[in-house]
């Protein structure tokens, strides 16, 4: 009921347009770099996702996850994550010591910095 609150009735709703997860590695843009926090319920759809898109399955990507760095602010965060075929993922691990209204304005300003830092790597290789 809700998907028609958005997409007009009739439309194919597995369009990739509409829905990333229907694309395949050939439709889908070029390099694909997917991020993720471990606290968003969104985070294993997203691990599932760059999995699929290089043809394996959501477990076999976790046991590809390394450390791939720390980032430090007002707090401790590690991240993990893999490349493969074209695809990073990386998921942002914040410290467990952390109180959860703390933890949650943390996480924001993690990723928010974290997105921005990958924004300028990425414009600095066009």
């Amino acid at each position: 009921m809700l998907q028609y609150c958005y997409i007009p009735k009739g439309h194919d709703i597995r369009d990739p347009r509409m829905s990333p997860w229907y694309a395949t590695r050939e439709t889908i843009s070029q390099p694909v770099y997917l991020v993720g926090a471990e606290d968003d319920f969104l985070c294993d759809e997203a691990r599932s996702m760059a999995a699929k898109l290089v043809g394996i399955t959501s477990d076999q990507a976790q046991q590809m996850e390394t450390p791939v760095g720390i980032i430090k602010q007002d707090g401790l965060a590690d991240v993990i994550g893999w490349q493969h075929q074209g695809v990073r993922w990386e998921e942002i691990l914040v410290s467990r010591h952390l109180d959860n209204a703390r933890s949650s304005n943390l996480i924001a300003q993690i990723i928010h910095t974290y997105c921005i830092r990958l924004n300028v790597a990425y414009r600095a290789r066009l």
